[in-house]
């Protein structure tokens, strides 16, 4: 009953909101703006304190280009004034008029509209009569064309001395043609790249980890032609080509690197994951262990 009441008295106090309680003015310069040029405009809007006003939209004074100023509110005892300020531009030539946009306020279903004012506005080049100039006159005509036989002249003049010069840079400066660096360098450079990451979560233990079994299977596969990014660690361990390739000692180092590995990226497991250490010095181990000998002197 009571909330009933409540509800009832407010309703009445709505529907006793005059219409002229609620305003909307538009307040432009009173001379003419520059096309795209900043402008001051003032919107104000007043509504009674018993109505919700709507929320202001910037689109109601399309096709103006607005950018929000300050914004304030002021108690005029029964009434609520907000004013808003805007840098605006106008992109349009000689004229433009911006409907009066509407504004509505409401309570317990009484709305209140009312539309504001037309802002008509006079637009002017950001060009003044001061900077125009006279028109540029024509140039003197070209000169009479250079001849076909000169141009084929001195083109071959140029074709010989770029020859000649051509010619002399390779006998003083021979093309050397460097040879790429061996599959084991390249994955022991990559390890050393790995160590200096420092890890700060799991996770970045847990990319680690991959990237050591990554770099290991890379060099197998450049180093013996063992797929071995397309095998699992039981598949790789069992194939024949790494049977072939590697010892008893060394498939049994990388069974365990590639094991250790695995228990941080598939197990999660946080005591391998703090073990980078361990995991990089097995890596470096195995590729150490089985990169190409050098011949003893006097072995053939």
């Amino acid at each position: 009953m009571t909330t009933g009441l409540a509800l009832t008295l407010g309703l009445l106090a709505c529907l006793q909101v005059p219409t002229e309680g609620v305003e909307l003015r538009l307040r432009g310069p009173d001379t003419a703006v520059e096309l795209g040029r900043a402008f001051e405009l003032v919107v104000t809007r007043v509504w009674p304190k018993t109505l919700v006003p709507e929320p202001w939209s910037d689109e109601s004074l399309a096709p103006l280009v607005l950018r929000r100023g300050t914004s304030k509110r002021r108690d005029l005892g029964a009434r609520i004034e907000e004013t808003l300020r805007f840098d605006a531009y106008a992109f349009a030539r000689d004229s433009l008029v911006v409907p009066g946009p509407t504004f509505t306020a409401s309570c317990a279903g009484v709305v209140r509209t009312v539309s504001g004012n037309d802002l008509r506005l006079s637009i002017r080049s950001a060009l003044g009569s001061e900077d125009a100039t006279e028109a540029e006159l024509p140039r003197a005509p070209f000169g009479a064309p250079v001849s076909p036989l000169v141009l084929v002249l001195v083109t071959g003049l140029l074709v010989a001395l770029s020859a000649i010069a051509w010619s002399r840079y390779r006998r003083r400066e021979p093309l050397v043609v460097s040879e790429p660096d061996p599959c084991w360098i390249l994955a022991l450079r990559r390890l050393e790249r790995a160590r200096a990451r420092v890890p700060d979560s799991f996770e970045d233990h847990r990319d680690d980890a991959v990237l050591v079994s990554r770099i290991v299977r890379d060099y197998l596969l450049a180093r013996f032609g063992i797929a071995a990014r397309e095998l699992t660690t039981e598949q790789l361990l069992e194939d024949p080509r790494t049977a072939h390739a590697l010892d008893e000692s060394q498939r049994e180092l990388l069974g365990e690197l590639l094991a250790h590995c695995d228990r941080v990226k598939f197990a999660r497991d946080e005591q391998a994951a703090n073990a980078r250490d361990t995991r990089i010095v097995r890596a470096r181990e195995l590729i150490v262990t089985t990169e190409p000998r050098e011949p003893e002197a006097g072995v053939r």
